[in-house]
């Protein structure tokens, strides 16, 4: 099991590389948690995501679990301050930094060269959620949850259901014909 400071800075790096977004970063995480330390099987590292999206506040408190999972209480609170300490001091520096420099021709160069940048990042975080989450199902699961995933998207972004709604009548439709 490892120690609060090797947690802790393994959670500093996601926080100072997540700066603005943390699902950017779980591609990395998976990585880094799953594969090579082993201190999270897939299975935790996916329901630590949804956890975290499940609970008020900031949907990276998954930290919080994935520290859990690794060295117990110290481990939770080593992968909160690692991952939220960063940006915290990250923000109040950048938005002293920012009200003089907001103006020039080179700070819209600079935000128009991290968009994709952060695009990129965000599709390889879903593309590892999505592969963690597949890959315990079987085909008749995979295929419901893909089929529901579909309709719920048409939903909610065609048709202006209510998102809370439309998450209310999948999940239903899920477990009765999964279960």
């Amino acid at each position: 099991m490892p120690d609060f400071f090797t947690v802790l800075l393994e959670f500093v790096r996601y926080g100072i590389l997540s700066f603005g977004g943390g699902v950017a970063m779980l591609s990395e995480m998976s990585r880094s948690l799953v594969t090579e330390r082993h201190w999270l099987s897939t299975r935790e590292f996916t329901d630590g995501f949804a956890l975290g999206q499940f609970v008020p506040g900031p949907n990276m408190l998954a930290m919080m679990f994935y520290g859990f999972r690794a060295a117990g209480l110290a481990g939770a609170f080593a992968g909160f301050l690692g991952m939220f300490l960063p940006g915290a001091i990250a923000s109040s520096l950048l938005a002293r930094v920012w009200e003089r420099v907001k103006r020039s021709k080179w700070s819209w160069a600079i935000r128009a060269a991290l968009l994709p940048i952060g695009l990129g990042l965000s599709a390889g975080g879903v593309l590892s959620l999505t592969r963690a989450a597949f890959s315990s199902l079987n085909l008749q699961t995979a295929i419901v949850a893909g089929v529901l995933t579909l309709l719920a998207a048409f939903l909610i972004y065609s048709k202006g259901f209510s998102t809370m709604l439309v998450i209310l009548l999948t999940g239903l439709v899920g477990a009765l014909l999964l279960h």
